[in-house]
């Protein structure tokens, strides 16, 4: 009986740490410049980020010039990054987490680095249609 619920226990841990990976922070991502070489300006940058999270469901809200906290929740699950930004290239940086496993020492839930990759490129995507004016 101890034997199967130690047998139990190690395979309960196995599994969850199954769904955990390095937490990844995504640091100066470049902003595209625009086609004849001028870059865009910080409130063209603004405007792209917010878009950008609002395409993959995140919620965005400004807090102080350059800097944009978004928030997202999926089922009983949520996640809130910070997206400091120039007019050349942002950041998106873990800030908190519910029920995504973060442990505190740089592992989470393998599906929040996925949510950020695609908000990065939910982001570009709106700094190339502000690139090209489109």
């Amino acid at each position: 009986m101890i034997k199967n619920s130690l047998g139990l226990c190690l395979l309960a841990l196995v599994l969850t740490a199954c769904t955990s990976a390095p937490l990844h922070n995504m640091t100066g991502v470049a902003v595209p410049e625009k086609a004849d070489g001028e870059g865009l300006t910080l409130n063209q940058v603004k405007a792209a980020v917010m878009r950008g999270c609002v395409g993959k469901g995140w919620t965005p809200r400004v807090e102080e010039p350059g800097l944009i906290h978004c928030s997202i929740t999926v089922r009983t699950h949520s996640a809130e990054v910070a997206i400091p930004f120039t007019a050349s290239e942002y950041d998106i940086r873990y800030v908190d987490s519910v029920n995504l496993d973060a442990d505190g020492q740089g592992h989470i839930h393998r599906n929040y680095n996925n949510w950020v990759s695609n908000l990065s490129g939910s982001i570009q995507q709106e700094l190339l249609r502000q690139a090209y004016d489109l």
